[in-house]
């Protein structure tokens, strides 16, 4: 086969090439200066987010391969006639850069269509737009320049044909010899030490690519996990639609806080606890934008059971938010896909990657004696801590308390006493339980008591006076008083103590 040496077709039409990879460059630049202006009147106002769909095509792409075939093209001329070809390499550099920021620009813009995207990624894709079409302007000079031919040394114009001076060599025909093991080998042993010689010698400068590549790859790797694509932790903050948020933590229960099932059988509730701010004035949360994502299946939150649920806090029902307020969202779920990776996803592009913990699965009950602080960090309520110091069991007990009347102070008293047993007077330390002391123990303690060697339940009713802040005063079963122990039974839904007075 007789083919003949491209060269001399190349230098003929050198400045023309130029011109054409100009015209393509200034396409791209145009490109990204109306993606740049969409972000910079988004950021003022004075565009709508419903325009930004209008900027998303994809010609860009066969502009950008098009424009790196010519750049190798001419820098095959460029080696084989031994000139500068650096400035085809930093193009092709260019080009590429080029495409993944318009990329990473249409996903911004989508964002924008769809839902809220952050301020300080909106103001990051702005200035990598920015330093981008600088950049652009500037190898669109390079390239205007070579393709009318300028000599910026001599600063008057030459035949670039002439510079690169095209000889017969350059056009005559050679032969395409197709078959033959051993002219095969030669012509890959020739070209394995070519490409080797080739190293040698710029190896400085492949290196630098490479390295600059690395950057550049790790940089939009980075770009993409931490502010694109980022998923959150539990605990982590982010904002979206004018609300602040943090999924607190997130648990898994068929129970109420009670131990009684929910529901049927076949599904048990995810339970997400997220602190919610609102920025500026009172809003409305959409709790449809808040989803369950379990694999392909998706969840909305639901409100039928809130009520089962109060001790986990407050379940969202469309409460206008301000200030910082946790909220409880319900998801029922099949039981069979518990075990699955969960996600809570907000207006679609917020994630978060959920550990919920199991509230059915309870944990060893944990022992105390009178005068040990509980802490109840670790529970659902968050925080609290407790501290029985005394007891005492009496027939009755005399309340003293002061009263005034008209400006003058007296000194009132009146006698606790149960009708059907004993009062027990415990002495307490709690703090940012939530709630009084009684309306603690009466909705996560039982009483509990030991007699001749078999364990009871007692019943207890609240005696405490109105104005008394030390502890409680009980009604409880008239067999304490001739136990050999006593203790209060505290379950907090997995959590379970057993605080013994004696």
């Amino acid at each position: 086969m007789i083919l003949r040496k491209p060269y001399g077709f190349l230098i003929r039409h050198f400045k023309f090439i130029h011109l054409l990879l100009f015209t393509l460059s200034f396409y791209l630049t145009m490109k990204v200066n109306l993606i740049l202006q969409f972000y910079n009147g988004f950021i003022q106002g004075s565009v709508s987010k419903l325009d930004a769909v209008s900027y998303i095509t994809n010609y860009y792409i066969i502009v950008i391969v098009l424009s790196i075939a010519i750049c190798l093209v001419v820098y095959a001329l460029m080696r084989y006639k031994k000139k500068p070809r650096i400035l085809y390499l930093l193009l092709i550099l260019l080009y590429f850069l080029t495409g993944v920021m318009i990329q990473v620009s249409y996903g911004g813009l989508h964002t924008i269509y769809i839902s809220v995207l952050e301020v300080k990624t909106l103001l990051l894709y702005r200035d990598l737009l920015r330093i981008l079409i600088v950049v652009q302007y500037l190898s669109l000079i390079f390239l205007i320049i070579r393709g009318l031919g300028f000599d910026i040394k001599k600063f008057n114009f030459v035949k670039d044909l002439e510079e690169l001076g095209e000889d017969v060599s350059d056009s005559e025909e050679v032969e395409l010899t197709v078959g033959g093991t051993e002219v095969a080998q030669r012509k890959i042993h020739r070209g394995i030490r070519e490409l080797k010689y080739y190293y040698l010698e710029n190896k400085a400068f492949i290196y630098l690519i490479i390295i600059v590549l690395l950057v550049i790859g790790i940089s939009m790797f980075t770009l993409d996990k931490e502010v694109i694509h980022k998923v959150y932790g539990e605990k982590e903050n982010f904002s979206s639609d004018n609300f602040n948020f943090q999924v607190v933590d997130s648990y898994i229960t068929a129970r109420d806080s009670k131990g009684a099932m929910v529901g049927d059988l076949e599904h048990s509730f995810v339970a997400v606890r997220i602190m919610i701010s609102s920025r500026g004035g009172e809003r409305v949360l959409e709790d449809a934008n808040v989803i369950l994502k379990i694999k392909s299946n998706s969840y909305s939150s639901s409100v039928r059971y809130a009520n089962y649920f109060s001790d986990l806090g407050t379940v969202y029902q469309k409460q206008k938010i301000s200030g910082n307020q946790l909220y409880v969202f319900l998801f029922s779920v099949s039981n069979s896909e518990l075990s699955d990776e969960m996600k809570m996803i907000y207006s679609d592009d917020k994630v978060v990657l959920l550990k919920p913990v199991s509230l059915d699965e309870r944990s060893s009950t944990k022992s105390l004696n009178l005068g040990n602080e509980l802490n109840l960090s670790d529970t659902v309520l968050g925080s609290g801590t407790l501290k029985f110091k005394s007891y005492e069991l009496k027939d009755k007990f005399s309340y003293s308390y002061d009263y005034e009347v008209r400006g003058q102070k007296f000194k009132g008293e009146y006698s606790i006493q149960s009708g059907q047993g004993l009062i027990l007077n415990v002495l307490m330390e709690s703090n940012q339980l939530g709630m009084d002391n009684f309306s603690f123990l009466s909705n996560y303690a039982t009483l509990g008591y030991t007699l001749d060697g078999k364990d009871y339940t007692s019943f207890f009713y609240d005696k405490t006076p109105g104005n008394y802040k030390d502890g409680v005063y009980l009604s409880v079963n008239k067999d304490l008083d001739k136990a050999s122990r006593i203790w209060f039974s505290i379950q907090i839904r997995n959590k379970e103590y057993k605080y013994y007075l004696k």
